[in-house]
């Protein structure tokens, strides 16, 4: 599996350089939904995906280019602070979504998503981390 949906700086609304290695290194499949609730936890957002949610989280899907992707993904993990050298507990980690584009398509994916929720983090409305 080497799709990804963002849906806070790694979407090309942050102007991120993270984004930039993303989109260098994936093609764009679409904005869209997933199915959870959205964090601002300071300088970037994190996604909680409750058992139970029925809000959706705003962002964009990324197909990783296959023949470079061994490579991009322990480079996104070292980003998200999730990478093998980083240390435990993981803030994230991966999980599968199933995502809907904006044209109706649904397809899975992968997502950075909080493995518990911080008590600073504050709720987004509306699941858009530039809509705010």
């Amino acid at each position: 599996m080497n799709r990804l949906f963002v849906y806070g700086t790694l979407r090309s609304l942050s102007k991120h350089p993270m984004h930039r290695y993303l989109a260098q290194n994936a093609a764009f499949l679409g904005e869209g939904t997933i199915r959870g609730e959205l964090y601002d936890l300071g300088r970037y957002p994190g996604v909680w995906i409750p058992e139970d949610g029925t809000d959706r989280v705003v962002g964009e899907v990324y197909d990783l280019n296959p023949d470079t992707a061994a490579e991009v993904w322990p480079t996104l993990d070292d980003y998200e602070m999730c990478g093998e050298n980083d240390p435990e507990p993981h803030l994230y980690g991966i999980q599968h979504v199933h995502a809907i584009l904006d044209n109706g398509t649904k397809i899975t994916a992968m997502v950075y998503a909080l493995n518990s929720l911080p008590i600073h983090a504050r709720r987004i409305p509306g699941g858009d981390y530039f809509g705010q």
